[in-house]
């Protein structure tokens, strides 16, 4: 963990700190969290959007929840950050509007295997409902607990196919 930006509370895993270094590369910076869904995102928006963190990086929330594949990619001016950005690649990166030489960009992920786990477990009972989990509540709910992994699989397949 030499390297990394987090560091653990009391030698707790459970709870990590960022590291104020982390925090000062990001401030006064466009700032952007790209992840997946399932990867932590909500938490990761919660703390960096925190009073007392964007108090140190003056970076506020400016776009939160942003699916890159089926909505535009956020345009602000000044510094900020947007958090979570879903399914974003390397190129969509590339390809953003208004690119900026001080633009920064984070990904966190997490083990394909929790993942698809997590995605079975929210879609069959956990996940709010709204059009897409209404869809496939149902057929997640009837299936196997092989077959609920499968097409957990197959939508974490769909959902990595830009990258």
């Amino acid at each position: 963990m030499a390297n990394s930006p987090f560091a653990l509370a009391g030698g707790n895993p459970g709870v990590a700190i960022v590291r104020r270094s982390f925090l000062s590369g990001m401030a006064a910076h466009r700032i952007f969290h790209v992840t997946f869904y399932k990867c932590g995102s909500q938490w990761v928006r919660d703390l960096l959007s925190d009073p007392a963190i964007v108090a140190h990086t003056r970076c506020p929330l400016v776009a939160n929840g942003v699916d890159i594949p089926s909505q535009p990619w956020p345009i602000w001016l000044g510094p900020g950050l947007a958090s979570p950005l879903y399914s974003a690649s390397y190129v969509d990166w590339l390809e953003r509007p208004n690119p900026d030489p001080e633009d920064r960009c984070f990904v966190v992920t997490r083990d394909p295997r929790d993942l698809v786990v997590s995605l079975v477990i929210s879609l069959r009972q956990s996940h709010t409902p709204n059009q897409e989990t209404a869809l496939l509540r149902t057929p997640f709910r009837n299936a196997s607990r092989d077959d609920q992994i499968r097409l957990g699989c197959h939508l974490f397949r769909f959902w990595a196919l830009p990258l």
